[in-house]
């Protein structure tokens, strides 16, 4: 039977049950009071040097530490004014201060209440603020302390330093732009476009370059060919001067030059193909090839013209040898006869030379279709004409040549058989004279032969 205070009995109590509660309740609110001191010594960036004060932990539970007790950081306590404002804030308990002693002496009388738990993490949030609130004075902007500022401070000064005087207008620079930007001197720059027009490229044969060496030629300078009012661009003067011998000798002779001009005209859709269409295919290739024949017999002829002027022969000799030999074997029409003399080099071009041969061949041998609109077609084409008079004056004087030559041959056989003859005779002549008598006589094949012409 214990009594208590107003004489009353009641049933008795092991002490064990009675003081197990108030332990669980003492570590619980130290445990807490240590949690609220680290989390404000995070915000304040000193969690390193922050403890929970001795004085609360051996005191009643959820008491919150006095101002001095909490703020241990070793640079504060040497500071005189620190010192001063926690001494302040303990002479002047607050009003939290004492709930919080009053709650430690519920705890201690041993009377057990559901609700100081509650309490407890109210009191370790009011002792934070308290903190807080002791560090808020002490960091004056006139004496730092040393430690780091709060994060609302800093965004505060930043935001500061960015902010633009009334009068400044938005155009200005901002003032963390300290840095000037660089000038550029843009007389002393040069153009990156610019390229040098000096190409030391030797004349070449593609037949026997490999596809690497090929690949290199599209690189440098770029030419234009001029021909009478229209021009090619886009022309690679490596390219030029490799294949071309009368584009080399010319921008061998001229260094600086980037134009060249044809005279005479030529198709310039066929200097655009030889020289950039072409000369592109061949270059991916592993063997070059000669050119191919085009899909007309003008395109074909305006491609051999170009490459006579150019130097380019070498690569059209497929396309030359099959029209030689059409215009050999076969009679071309009245178009085809057209475009072999418009485009025609000289009186020695080879399409032009067997054109005429055979045309008055045919003419002689009388196997042209229509004679008589040949005829007039020759009146229309002056120089057909005279081209097929000059190569019958050609054949006919060619024809009594070799008829001429072919009684010399027939008289001097005809001469030598008579010598023969007599030679023959007169040693026959010879050989019976001096046989008078009976026997046997030998005679050669052409004594022989005149004894039985006899």
């Amino acid at each position: 039977m214990v009594f208590n205070e107003d004489g009353n009995g009641g049933p008795s109590t092991p002490d064990s049950k009675m003081a197990t509660p108030s332990k669980r309740q003492f570590q619980r609110a130290r445990y807490r009071q240590r949690k609220a001191a680290r989390r404000a010594a995070e915000r304040n960036g000193e969690q390193e040097n922050v403890h929970p004060a001795p004085e609360s932990i051996g005191k009643g539970i959820g008491k919150p530490a006095s101002s001095d007790s909490t703020a241990t950081n070793a640079k504060l306590h040497h500071d005189p004014k620190i010192m001063q404002t926690t001494a302040v804030s303990q002479s002047k308990p607050t009003k939290k201060e004492a709930a919080a002693s009053t709650s430690n002496k519920a705890s201690d009388s041993g009377v057990s209440n559901t609700t100081d738990l509650d309490k407890t993490q109210g009191h370790a949030a009011e002792g934070n603020a308290d903190i807080d609130a002791s560090l808020s004075i002490v960091k004056s902007p006139e004496e730092p302390t040393g430690m780091p500022e709060p994060r609302a401070a800093m965004c505060s000064s930043q935001s500061a330093l960015t902010e633009l005087p009334e009068n400044q207008p938005f155009s200005s620079p901002s003032v963390e732009a300290a840095v000037p930007a660089q000038q550029i001197d843009v007389s002393e720059a040069a153009p990156a476009s610019l390229q040098s027009v000096f190409v030391d490229q030797q004349l070449d044969n593609l037949y026997t370059m490999i596809r690497q060496q090929r690949e290199k030629l599209f690189h440098g300078p770029l030419i234009t060919i001029h021909i009478g009012s229209s021009r090619v661009i886009g022309i690679y003067k490596r390219v030029a001067m490799a294949t071309s011998s009368i584009l080399h000798k010319y921008f061998s002779e001229n260094l600086e030059s980037v134009d060249f001009t044809i005279q005479d005209f030529i198709a310039p859709d066929a200097v655009k193909y030889m020289l950039n269409t072409w000369m592109r295919e061949m270059c991916h290739e592993f063997e070059v090839h000669a050119m191919p024949l085009q899909s007309s017999f003008a395109n074909n002829v305006a491609i051999l013209r170009a490459a006579r002027f150019l130097g380019l022969e070498p690569y059209t000799k497929w396309i030359l040898t099959n029209h030689v030999e059409y215009l050999r074997d076969n009679i071309p029409s009245y178009e085809e006869i057209t475009i072999v003399e418009r485009d025609r080099t000289s009186n020695a071009d080879p399409l032009w030379t067997f054109m005429v041969n055979h045309l008055s061949h045919a003419r002689h041998r009388g196997q042209i279709p229509d004679p008589e609109a040949f005829a007039a077609f020759l009146e229309e084409h002056p120089a057909l004409k005279e081209a097929m008079h000059t190569a019958d004056v050609f054949f006919a004087e060619r024809a009594e040549r070799a008829r001429r030559a072919r009684w010399e041959e027939n008289n001097a056989e005809r001469l030598d058989r008579k010598a023969r003859e007599q030679e023959a005779a007169n040693s026959l002549m010879r050989k019976m004279d001096g046989k008078m008598g009976s026997g046997l006589m030998m005679v050669t094949e052409a004594e022989a032969a005149l004894m039985r012409g006899r």
